[in-house]
């Protein structure tokens, strides 16, 4: 089974969403199933709304802190192991 990255996805489900070409004419370019960039083009137009919105940004400032609260533990432990080590 192929994989496709986001950038990819999102090209393909913004060239739907302009309305262009029909999703079987961008399948058949792409070589990808019409049922699959449905599902991108759908999931797109859902998160649309929420780009902007303010939960989303405080969301990923939640997911950074704690991404960077599991790196510093990481290097405690780190600097632990070191001083035992000496």
């Amino acid at each position: 089974m192929r994989r496709f990255d986001a950038d990819f996805k999102d090209k393909v489900a913004l060239e739907t969403i302009r309305g262009e070409k029909s999703v079987e004419e961008i399948a058949r370019y792409y070589q990808v199933c019409p049922g699959r960039i449905s599902n991108w083009r759908k999931k797109t137009l859902e998160e649309i709304p929420t780009l902007f919105s303010d939960g989303n940004r405080s969301q990923q400032r939640t997911m950074e802190r704690n991404k960077f609260a599991a790196l510093n533990r990481e290097v405690q432990l780190y600097r632990y192991r070191l001083t035992l080590y000496r």
